[in-house]
């Protein structure tokens, strides 16, 4: 994922936690009776039939959505697309799989159809606030301020009713950033430009009942126990071998990026290519062609998108821990 210049100052998508799995079952009714010395057996109804059938296709919608978003926390994008249609195949009604199929159309750059999702997922839950939060975002991408306000103010008033302070103060932030967007005389009175609020991960696509986002190493993986992060020694090396990243300070996929190295991120190289951002390098992105961000140079090479840690350590070469947490 990737942004293109020029473009307004933007926001982040939203994030990504843990599911709660969802299991149902219904049992078929055997009636005996004594008549004439015989048992009758009495054959499911017609209701009782379709309650479980039902039933399993909500839990196998269920189980599609949570390996959506297990891809889009392994950045598999496309694969993650195809878990949650098969989700919503299984259950038209899953609001958080159209949640996670916009987040997964945003990523692949087809706004309109992220934009169709997050309208869906509201339709069937017009409480649902992650899905305000990130339509905004599209909005934001098609140049439209006065909706994306509208729904930041939204998703900040369902986040207060259900006492999610953390994401209250997220749509907060996000809202003073687009508005100020909206008011070019507030942006040019902006000095320093203030730094970009942290990309946080919340509320997600979730099987049935929304959870408290955590943060835990992906499936299959534990956590590193060495001295230093493999996130560290992925950052060390390619500060070694002369990789560079460009981006700018209204890119939401450079702050994405920046935030799989976690604490490392202040050893990469970052070049700023907005003359507006902190101490702005635009002639060395110019030189170096540049035209989307992010961008990494890494031996010689352009590369333009986010990349996973896995893509970032095959391409430059790198043969350390590669126990990565993100």
């Amino acid at each position: 994922m990737l942004c293109l210049k020029p473009l307004p100052v933007s926001l982040s998508l939203l994030t990504i936690s843990l599911m709660l799995g969802v299991s149902g079952c219904a049992d078929s009714n055997l009636l005996a009776g004594i008549l004439g010395g015989q048992s009758t057996q009495v054959e499911p109804s017609a209701q009782t039939t379709a309650t479980q059938t039902k039933t399993d296709k909500r839990a196998q919608a269920v189980n599609l959505n949570n390996q959506g978003v297990e891809k889009l926390q392994q950045a598999d994008y496309q694969g993650a697309l195809t878990a949650f249609q098969q989700a919503i195949q299984a259950d038209a009604k899953l609001a958080e799989a159209y949640l996670g199929q916009g987040i997964a159309y945003a990523e692949l750059e087809k706004t309109q159809d992220a934009l169709a999702s997050y309208n869906q997922a509201i339709r069937l839950n017009d409480k649902f606030a992650a899905a305000y939060l990130n339509r905004a975002d599209e909005y934001v991408t098609l140049g439209n301020q006065q909706r994306a306000i509208a729904d930041l103010k939204q998703a900040k008033h369902l986040f207060q009713q259900q006492g999610d302070q953390d994401s209250v103060q997220l749509a907060q932030t996000r809202l003073k950033a687009v508005q100020a967007a909206a008011n070019p005389a507030a942006v040019m009175a902006l000095a320093p430009k203030p730094a970009p609020p942290p990309r946080t991960l919340v509320s997600a696509p979730v099987a049935a009942t929304p959870v408290t986002p955590t943060r835990k190493p992906a499936s299959g993986r534990s956590p590193s126990t060495s001295a230093v992060s493999a996130e560290v020694a992925l950052a060390s090396h390619l500060t070694r071998i002369g990789a560079k990243m460009y981006g700018t300070y209204w890119c939401p996929y450079c702050r994405r990026q920046e935030e799989l190295f976690k604490e490392a991120v202040r050893q990469l190289t970052i070049i700023e290519c907005d003359p507006n951002g902190t101490n702005p390098q635009p002639d060395l992105c110019n030189a170096a062609n540049v035209s989307s961000y992010p961008t990494w140079e890494i031996n010689g090479q352009l590369y333009r998108g986010m990349r996973s840690l896995q893509d970032l350590a095959d391409l430059s070469g790198y043969r350390g821990d590669r126990n990565f947490r993100s």
